[in-house]
């Protein structure tokens, strides 16, 4: 649906729809594990098509999400740039709020990613003030579950557990399982960081507890992901087939339009050949007729002339026998 929809914005040239769904496209194909190749492309597209709609707090947001992309795939230069984009865009003054929030957390994360947890407290602090001060209670966990992580690599316990047991509050609040989880392992590590076994052991008990559901839930969602590639790839493959039958329909169209076009030029051939040989056959029946009527007007003459020649032939001897007659008489 979000391919539909982008593929629908581009032909309407909405920048904003656009920014939108490939920024939600891009988290789609990360939920799904899809290559990460598509991730970037879709967020790259999500940056240009925000930066063209003036909407410099979406396009802050969606730089601070590459880099992160980034960040994971240890491609530490091209991180390092969409950073510095992001932080260039960070400057305008009219960033909302909720990205501003956003793009700190962001931020915090890649900086976790990149093992300097003493740099990523400053920018996870701030999400939470301004996440806070929004109610944006869902938004506030993960830059909550950052500063806890960074103060737990800095050996900060006391910190770290007040941020931990923060989490676990808001996170049993909100049901958020994988916070849960994450907030009684930080709060176990901490326990057995200070001796306190029995204390780490009830919350690692509770820790595996919630691992143990997130681990259904995720093998549940696996054979749901798996069942719906599944479903694409058939899908695909009927989309193939169905190509390769309209490719082999048409081919076969081809051939029987050439045949009958070959045909079509073969009748036109013989028609003309045969208006050719019809054409001479008329010259040949009107050089005869004329001929033939030469003929006859020139029997015509002929015996016209042979008629006068008797005519004379007989005056001429009848003035012989009246000559003769005469002669006689005499």
């Amino acid at each position: 649906y979000y391919t539909q929809g982008l593929e629908q914005a581009k032909k309407a040239n909405n920048n904003y729809i656009l920014s939108v769904l490939s920024n939600n496209l891009a988290d789609a194909y990360q939920y799904t594990n899809r290559n990460t190749q598509l991730v970037q492309e879709n967020l790259r597209l999500a940056i240009r098509s925000a930066l063209a709609d003036d909407d410099f707090w979406g396009a802050a947001m969606s730089a601070s999400n590459l880099a992160r992309e980034f960040a994971n795939n240890r491609q530490y230069d091209s991180m390092q740039k969409y950073m510095d984009q992001a932080a260039i865009i960070f400057q305008k003054p009219d960033i909302k709020p909720y990205y501003r929030g956003s793009v700190y957390a962001e931020f915090a994360a890649i900086y976790l990613i990149l093992k300097k947890p003493a740099e990523a407290i400053p920018f996870a602090q701030n999400a939470i003030k301004v996440l806070d001060s929004l109610n944006r209670v869902d938004n506030v966990l993960p830059p909550m579950a950052h500063l806890m992580k960074a103060h737990y690599a800095l050996d900060r316990f006391v910190e770290a557990e007040s941020a931990a047991r923060d989490l676990l509050r808001l996170s049993q609040k909100q049901k958020a399982k994988l916070y849960i989880r994450d907030a009684y392992k930080t709060l176990s590590d901490i326990a057995r960081r200070k001796n306190d076994f029995a204390l780490a052991l009830e919350f690692y008990e509770a820790y595996k507890a919630w691992n143990d559901s997130i681990f259904s839930v995720a093998k549940e969602q696996s054979i749901a992901n798996n069942e719906l590639k599944l479903a694409l790839s058939q899908k695909e493959f009927e989309a193939r087939y169905a190509a390769r039958q309209k490719a082999a329909e048409n081919k076969l169209l081809i051939q029987e339009n050439n045949a009958l076009s070959l045909k079509i030029w073969l009748a036109l051939i013989f028609g003309l050949v045969l208006m050719a040989f019809s054409l001479l056959l008329f010259q040949a029946y009107r050089k005869k007729k004329k001929i033939n009527q030469q003929l006859r007007l020139e029997k015509t003459r002929v015996e016209q002339q042979a008629r006068e020649k008797m005519l004379l032939i007989g005056e001429l001897h009848h003035r012989v026998k009246n000559n003769l007659t005469m002669l006689k008489s005499l």
